[in-house]
């Protein structure tokens, strides 16, 4: 009499191994392609938002009185714009906002931004930026 398994046992055990490692990589393939689904859908609508709070500077007037610029954009996207995080750079210089009108702005709506300025900036380059919008540039007047 021979030691070992039989055949039955051995192609039991084969294919016990295969259905495990199939499902093992199952999981793996699953969980992966979720992550990579799931990011793509968070970027997706993230160009999407991006794509609607687009908006312009309509002017940009140095205030000699105050020292300030006033900056006056509209929003032409499709989309509510959050001016909670504006920030404005003249000649890529960081300028603090120290007024704005209304935080949001709707389609088409006007929204006055007051921005400090030490000295005549008249001519300069201005851009407003969004936490997630497209930047505008103009020229202060």
């Amino acid at each position: 009499m021979k030691k070992g398994i039989s055949a039955v046992i051995a192609i039991v055990l084969i294919l016990m191994i295969t259905i495990a490692l199939a499902a093992m990589a199952y999981v793996w393939f699953t969980t992966v392609f979720g992550e990579i689904s799931e990011e793509a859908g968070e970027s997706a609508g993230d160009v999407t938002e991006s794509m609607q709070t687009r908006f312009s500077i309509e002017a940009a007037k140095y205030n000699l009185t105050n020292n300030t610029v006033d900056v006056s954009v509209r929003n032409t996207g499709t989309g509510t714009v959050d001016l909670t995080n504006v920030a404005v750079y003249i000649d890529d210089i960081s300028r603090t906002v120290m007024y704005v009108e209304d935080l949001s702005m709707d389609e088409g709506e006007n929204v006055k931004l007051i921005v400090d300025s030490a000295d005549d900036t008249t001519g300069l380059n201005i851009r407003v930026s969004l936490k997630n919008g497209v930047p505008s540039s103009g020229t202060v007047s």
